[in-house]
């Protein structure tokens, strides 16, 4: 009878063990959850018009126009906001100027970190969407 409870003692913290093990396992792996919605949302340093002013400052366009043309293109980004506040996964989800969406992912990639956004205190991967309208005049007018 002893036998059997020291087995089944051993068994039970055996089995403990190992739980507590996979715990630790699963808490260490890297959360790669990407939220639409978190609690305090990115920002960029100075606010959303300082953003749209560094994009306007560095996305540079190339073509020729019409002297008496003038041409409006419409971008829609989506970007990942990550913990650390810098920019990753830069996609153009609709486009009506291929110069001006090379020149908008090159901008963004080189964009200065932001304040990442926040879920229950921590600093969590945000996907983030951002819609620009970019005129382009000519000189001749």
């Amino acid at each position: 009878m002893k036998l059997t409870l020291i087995t089944i003692a051993f068994v039970a913290v055996c089995s403990l063990t190992k739980a507590q093990k996979s715990d630790t396992l699963k808490e260490a792996a890297p959360d790669t959850t990407i939220y639409s919605t978190p609690e305090v949302e990115p920002t960029f340093l100075g606010g959303i018009e300082k953003f749209y002013a560094y994009l306007f400052q560095n996305i540079r366009t190339v073509g020729t126009l019409s002297k008496d043309v003038d041409v409006q293109s419409t971008l829609l980004m989506e970007m990942i906001i990550e913990k650390d506040g810098s920019i990753t996964h830069v996609k153009i989800l609709k486009d009506t100027s291929p110069s001006a969406s090379a020149s908008a992912i090159k901008a963004l990639n080189e964009s200065p970190k932001w304040v990442p956004g926040m879920l229950y205190g921590r600093p969590v991967r945000v996907r983030y969407k951002i819609r620009l309208i970019i005129e382009f005049q000519t000189d001749g007018k």
